[in-house]
């Protein structure tokens, strides 16, 4: 997630949670934006990529800049597998899964990412890679919510963050000087019209035409579904031609464990949903929606004889379950990610 909040208690309870919330975005070609470069602080720093550093040798450094020649791998993700919520570098997913492996791990995570981008960032990134033998997938929250949260006039793709500013950018780009006028003064009363159309010739029949902007409402299932089959079928072929294991895991959650909340849980939980674009996201990614999350990963994966595994599924079976995991309802306190790491490594 990429939302600015004051969630002054929870600063208290854990303090870089005022440094994430004030991390801004880069603008990136082909993949859109990314996590702010060259930043240092005693939370989180990144490259001059975005990418996070990670804890390798008792030392920070760029995940380029390793020099090992052990077998290594990629996390790919979006906040909670960057490590949004962490208290520092050594805390990531990427760096504990270097710490307790014989790999070395890069951390290709970049916060609000959607499964689409997430491919693109990795085949931008290739060239970098040494002896890559691992790609490990850590995903779900931003196809889940994008297509209901974001109004795209897409019908197929799942948006990315700011695709809706975006699009109206681009339909400003090539809009003659008249037009723009004519806009200015007649879009409250005339919404949701295709202006960037619009020439001299047809301003009287694009006025008076409805509504422009189609409501997909009904189709939001059937576009995660498409987009997760894509992705999952250029992960294949990505697999496949590089000849290295793929493993996909759905993100955890914490309303998709159902764990029972500690009291550091609650406060952060309760800070976050004062802000009402969070608290958006929290209604649209509930439990039916993890439900169908879950079956559409399960039945891809199986029909395209990919690993996959919900790292929301066995809470009840892990040992600190009722323990602070959380610091926010979708990113990981550090005693999280050692645990999430753990199930993961079980899983290798």
């Amino acid at each position: 997630m990429i939302f600015k909040s004051q969630r002054h208690t929870s600063y208290k309870l854990a303090p870089q949670l005022k440094f994430y919330d004030s991390m801004n975005s880069s603008w990136r070609p082909f993949y859109m934006f990314s996590n702010f470069e060259n930043l240092r602080s005693d939370y989180c720093n990144t490259d001059i990529n975005g990418l996070r550093f990670n804890f390798f040798k008792d030392n920070l450094k760029s995940i380029f800049d390793e020099v090992d020649e052990r077998e290594t791998g990629v996390i790919v993700g979006n906040s909670t597998a960057f490590g949004e919520g962490t208290s520092s570098d050594s805390k990531t997913i990427s760096s504990l899964l270097t710490k307790y492996t014989k790999r070395k791990y890069y951390n290709l995570c970049v916060r609000g990412f959607n499964g689409q981008q997430e491919i693109i960032l990795f085949l931008n990134m290739f060239k970098n890679f040494k002896n890559l033998k691992e790609i490990i997938v850590i995903t779900g929250i931003n196809d889940a919510i994008l297509p209901e949260y974001i109004k795209s006039t897409s019908s197929k793709i799942v948006p990315i963050y700011g695709q809706d500013q975006f699009e109206r950018s681009m339909s400003d780009i090539n809009m003659g000087w008249k037009i723009r006028i004519i806009k200015k003064i007649l879009a409250p009363f005339f919404p949701h019209r295709a202006w960037n159309k619009m020439n001299k010739l047809n301003l009287i029949s694009e006025l008076s035409k409805k509504n422009q902007i189609k409501d997909y409402a009904k189709n939001y299932d059937e576009i995660i579904f498409d987009s997760i089959s894509c992705n999952l079928s250029i992960w294949k072929m990505i697999a496949e031609s590089l000849k290295i294991n793929i493993k996909i895991f759905l993100q955890p959650i914490c309303e998709w464990t159902k764990k029972q909340l500690t009291p550091e849980e609650k406060t952060i939980f309760n800070d976050e949903i004062k802000n009402k674009k969070i608290k958006k996201i929290f209604e649209i990614a509930n439990l039916e929606k993890y439900e169908l999350m879950n079956n559409i990963f399960k039945d891809l994966c199986n029909r395209n004889s990919m690993f996959f595994f919900d790292l929301n599924s066995n809470i009840e079976m892990i040992e600190n379950r009722n323990k602070w995991l959380f610091n926010g309802n979708f990113h990981l306190s550090d005693l999280g990610s050692e645990t999430f790491t753990s199930e993961i490594i079980k899983k290798l």
